[in-house]
Order: C-alpha cells, then structure tokens, then sequence
C-alpha cells in the first residue's frame, strides 16, 4: 500500500509553521481519510441510493440493505442483490436464500489461498 501522507491531501507546504512537523510524518490518517471518502462516496451498500447516509449504512447498517431504514421503493434488485453480494442473472429464477447460504458457505476470506502471503508459507 502507498505510504500517503498529511501533505499529499492538504497541499501543504513545509513553510506552514502550524503543521510542519506533520506534513513528512507518516500519521496514518491519509490512508483513514481515504477508506472514509470511499465510504462516503460509495452506494454500494446502500444500493444505490444517493440519499442515505453510505457512512452510516457501512458503520452501523440502519440504511443499508435489509436495514431497519432501507428506501421503501427501491427497485433496483440487480444492484440490491449486488449489495448484499449475491450475483443475477437477467431472466433466471432469484433464489435469494440458496445464493446467500451458498455465499456464506464459500467466504473467500476463509480460504487459506485468499491471503496476501499465501505464496510465501505455500513455498515452505
């Protein structure tokens, strides 16, 4: 991952007495802002609802699919059933409680292949 630091997001130049010693440091809030605009941003787990608070959806979960306060006319089921991270295809049956069970049967986080180093210990 890309080291980012507090100069890169403020432009702020080393001339700035307040902040200087900050600006080279590696304080770890570059890579926090960026996960939060992502969040923010993102309506991939609201389903595509520009209007609920994506924070929210993501930390919490009201406003997220299958929430307490989903959007009461979505109808978008491709991008609901995209949220809830379960694939369709036009024209087939949904079968949303096989492809969910099906889904959480097969974390791929789970799977020791997913991980990052897995070649290194695959190798020893």
């Amino acid at each position: 991952m890309e080291e980012i630091l507090l100069g890169d997001l403020t432009e702020l130049d080393e001339n700035n007495s307040i902040l200087e010693q900050w600006i080279d440091a590696d304080t770890g809030i570059g890579s926090k802002l960026q996960r939060l605009v992502a969040i923010l941003s993102s309506t991939r787990v609201t389903g595509g609802d520009l209007d609920d608070d994506s924070y929210q959806a993501e930390v919490v979960g009201e406003e997220a699919v299958g929430g307490q306060n989903p959007t009461p006319d979505q109808s978008i089921t491709e991008e609901l059933l995209q949220a809830m991270g379960i694939d369709s295809v036009d024209g087939e049956l949904l079968r949303a409680v096989e492809k969910l069970e099906r889904r959480d049967r097969q974390r791929w986080e789970l799977d020791p292949e997913s991980s990052e180093d897995y070649p290194e210990h695959f190798n020893d």
